[in-house]
């Protein structure tokens, strides 16, 4: 790590990998609420998180069950700072439907974005690493490990 830390070619190189990785570009987005509430569409959160930066992929599944229905989405944007850009603030308000969102490479876990689809995983908070990009350093959160 010292030795790329050293190397600004080295350094470039690591950050243009960054972003031709889908993962590092990826953003979960998420909504639980009452069946009569109106769920996402891929049309919305186009329109909404399209303000960051161009998307590339944008998949929505939605759930029913018990009187709830939930939303989950995951939306690939084409560079990495739009992703960045919108996962800055964890929960946004789309019309009058509230979302949380969270880049699953961030999360310190292997195989996060499977882990993600878990109920009530949301709660927990994240942060973005320091210094990554100047914009993001003063809304960050501090980490918290789940309990198991």
């Amino acid at each position: 790590m010292e030795a790329i830390s050293n190397d600004p070619h080295m350094i470039e190189r690591v950050r243009n990998l960054a972003e031709v990785d889908p993962a590092q570009r990826e953003m979960f987005v998420s909504q639980y609420g009452r069946q009569d509430m109106p769920h996402l569409t891929s049309e919305m959160l186009n329109s909404f998180f399209g303000r960051y930066g161009e998307i590339e992929n944008c998949s929505i599944n939605v759930k029913q069950m018990c009187g709830t229905r939930e939303s989950r989405a995951y939306i690939t944007f084409k560079q990495r700072k739009a992703a960045w850009e919108a996962a800055k603030q964890p929960s946004h308000r789309i019309g009058n439907i509230c979302v949380r969102c969270i880049m699953p490479s961030l999360w310190r876990f292997p195989n996060a974005s499977r882990w993600l689809q878990l109920p009530g995983v949301l709660r927990y908070k994240y942060k973005l690493p320091e210094n990554q990009y100047a914009t993001t350093s003063s809304t960050t959160e501090e980490e918290e490990e789940p309990q198991r």
